[in-house]
């Protein structure tokens, strides 16, 4: 590998003046490169150009800085340059000679590759990398436990990162998120949409695994840190550990860079299907994936199409005041929705099974319906209305204009102690008849009476 250049030749000339700790670390390593002990000859010429710029304000210790500075001829191959550098970095780090943050190296002192392997033997549980995942994920780029669908409703979802549930565990839907350190990325694809489908749920397969790196390492000094009397080291010790304390907040904030990208650029499974998801950002990616999983979780969601804002609409819709809302029909608002209510009810009523107005909001508010507490309530109004059910409280029926009916039906204390009742009604061939013997049995009456009249006049006279 050919990458010596002026720059690290400037370290021969300035060796001797150089503070015993640093010309340890560089004559250790051009030992262990001779002997070939992880190190190549060329990985110590790169070694000395990071001291060199170590105290440069400005000259960062990364790749593209350390390409410019190794060139020695306007022909040299960069391309080849760039990989060959990359390597001897990589070797450099391996042997704890250089730490990397990010993009960028730096040298380590003698004093610093010490507590530096102290932290590499700091074990840290996975699941504690996992927790600080699903934090960063769901408590920065993507906060919140609701998602709001069609700016209208909200539903609740369980949050996952790989197979841990983040909080408490709720149902219905839910959102997870995939590392590639998980045992789910090596399933394969047929294998993440059928767990989509079988849990109602949206995988997030993230893109790369950097992200994993960098947060373990952060975790790693903290807990090194935790475990060491900082206030009672030598002040070069305290030096050098709130260095690292400065480099995990750092690698915290570079893994959080790292997972915006690698949920925008992830692999999305959604209730079954692998979907093609384009975002700039994390919040259109997960809201796209949300929209998808909410359109196929709650496939009669847009049975409602008219919608209550309050109790002052339900007693309208009970007392007839809004006409529109108490419509029954193929084309009245709310039709579906009306319909799968009154069926419900029909087959209650058959088997005989006493139906309370909460147990109807717990059905139609979950899958597959999803419609909301005000909507239930203002659709068993409009049946009321129309007859067709009737509340009952402590065996008395409830007329539907009292102000107690809206109480009953919005209430969560009401609501389990409040029966919904199927109200019979007779058919209209039935009413015809009905009809139809009232007006026979009052012209009876009629002529009876007229009759007795008569006879009565008659013998009047006579």
């Amino acid at each position: 590998m050919r990458v010596r250049s002026v720059l690290s030749l400037f370290y021969d000339t300035v060796h001797t003046f150089l503070d015993g700790a640093v010309r340890r670390v560089i004559d250790r390593a051009e030992r262990d490169a001779a002997a070939g002990d992880g190190l190549k000859r060329g990985d110590v010429d790169i070694l000395k150009l990071l001291f060199l710029i170590r105290y440069v304000d400005g000259m960062a210790g990364n790749l593209e800085n350390l390409c410019t500075l190794m060139i020695s001829d306007v022909h040299d191959d960069k391309i080849t340059m760039r990989r060959d550098i990359q390597q001897a970095l990589d070797r450099l780090v391996h042997e704890n000679y250089v730490s990397r943050n990010g993009e960028i190296y730096l040298f380590l002192t003698d004093e610093e590759q010490e507590i530096n392997n102290d932290i590499r033997r700091t074990l840290v549980d996975p699941t504690e990398i996992i927790g600080k995942i699903g934090e960063t994920v769901f408590g920065d780029l993507y906060p919140g436990k609701k998602y709001r669908y069609k700016n209208r409703y909200d539903f609740t979802y369980d949050q996952m990162v790989d197979n841990g549930i983040r909080g408490q565990q709720i149902g219905g839907i839910r959102l997870r998120i995939v590392t590639a350190e998980s045992d789910l990325a090596e399933s394969g694809d047929s294998s993440l949409r059928l767990q989509s489908r079988a849990n109602s749920e949206a995988i997030v397969l993230l893109d790369g695994n950097g992200y994993y790196n960098e947060i373990a390492e952060a975790l790693r000094i903290a807990k090194y840190v935790k475990s060491r009397n900082v206030s009672q080291l030598p002040e070069a010790i305290r030096k050098i550990i709130q260095a690292r304390q400065s480099e995990a907040r750092e690698r915290e904030r570079t893994a959080a860079t790292l997972l915006r990208e690698a949920i925008v650029k992830g692999a999305f499974y959604i209730a079954g299907e692998r979907m093609n998801i384009r975002a700039q950002n994390v919040k259109d990616a997960l809201d796209q994936a949300m929209g998808y999983l909410i359109e196929d979780v709650y496939s009669k969601l847009n049975f409602v199409t008219a919608f209550a804002q309050g109790d002052e609409d339900i007693r309208r819709i009970l007392t007839g005041e809004n006409q529109q809302e108490t419509m029954l029909g193929v084309d009245a608002p709310n039709a579906q929705a009306l319909d799968e209510i009154r069926q419900f009810m029909e087959v209650r009523e058959r088997q005989h099974i006493a139906v309370t107005v909460g147990e109807i909001q717990r059905r139609y508010q979950a899958a597959p319906y999803g419609w909301r507490e005000i909507d239930v309530a203002a659709l068993i109004a409009t049946l009321m209305r129309a007859q067709k059910l009737q509340l009952i409280r402590d065996n008395l029926a409830i007329p539907y204009a009292e102000r107690r009916a809206v109480d009953c039906l919005r209430r969560r204390a009401d609501m389990d102690k409040t029966i919904v009742r199927l109200r019979v009604t007779p058919s209209d061939a039935l009413m015809k008849k009905g009809r139809a013997r009232r007006r026979s049995s009052g012209l009876t009456r009629w002529i009876s009476s007229r009759t007795r009249k008569t006879s009565a006049g008659r013998s009047f006279r006579c």
